[in-house]
């Protein structure tokens, strides 16, 4: 039954709608050394949904810059091409299952996504790791592959929330053949996302005390992840006010 489970997810996550043409594109211009703040403005900017969306985080709170920044030009010169395409990437993520269906209620699961992607970046920043937006996107999606389980086979993953913590993990090994891990990087990988995100979503269950690990983006998804468990939010805004300078 399991071999079962493998094929056909395997088969449907192939066939996974690929991210928005002008994510792809926009992940394209970024990689191009030539490219210039103009050049990702165009791109992102013929998407007016998804730009409005990016200037709406950069404005936040999140960031607190002292004057309203107002234009996806502005926004990738401040911020940077790579950070630019990491909201635009989450974002778009995000999007993708807007048609979900599953036993796992998608407003808890963002939620909580979306605290370890907050703690993530906090502890990215605390640390000066070069890309903190990076690590908002691998926080945001460490978990994305339970998602993709909880859609394609409900009846059974529902089976499998009935366990806790690393028990739903042994659950989705015995049960299903494969877990959440395997499967969210199979899915960032259809979506041609960089290595580095793959890697931290395949192996985020796989340090297990042992942190002799060079993947710093790893350890701090990890990190965030362990915060946000604690109380959610609260222990973030607890985490972001001892360390604030």
């Amino acid at each position: 039954m399991a071999k079962l489970y493998i094929d056909e997810l395997v088969s449907k996550i192939n066939g996974f709608p690929p991210l928005d043409l002008v994510v792809q594109k926009l992940m394209q211009v970024v990689d191009d050394p030539e490219s210039s703040a103009s050049c990702v403005a165009k791109v992102l900017s013929s998407d007016q949904a998804i730009a409005g969306k990016v200037l709406a985080i950069v404005n936040s709170s999140m960031y607190g810059f002292a004057k309203k920044i107002s234009t996806i030009n502005q926004a990738a010169v401040i911020m940077g091409y790579q950070s630019i395409r990491n909201l635009a990437l989450a974002l778009a993520s995000i999007d993708m299952f807007k048609a979900y269906k599953g036993p796992i209620p998608i407003e808890q699961f963002w939620q909580n996504s979306l605290s370890t992607a907050v703690a993530a970046q906090i502890i990215a920043t605390r640390i000066d790791y070069p890309q903190p937006e990076e690590a908002f996107v691998a926080g945001l999606l460490h978990d994305i592959g339970r998602l993709v389980l909880s859609m394609f086979i409900p009846t059974t993953f529902a089976e499998v929330l009935k366990h806790e913590g690393l028990d739903q993990l042994n659950a989705e090994n015995t049960l299903i053949g494969i877990n959440h891990c395997v499967v969210g990087a199979l899915l960032l990988e259809q979506w041609k996302l960089p290595h580095n995100l793959v890697e931290v979503v395949e192996q985020h269950h796989s340090i297990d005390g042992d942190f002799n690990t060079d993947n710093k983006l790893l350890m701090i998804v990890v990190t965030g992840e362990l915060l946000a468990s604690i109380k959610g939010d609260y222990s973030i805004r607890c985490f972001n006010y001892l360390y604030t300078d």
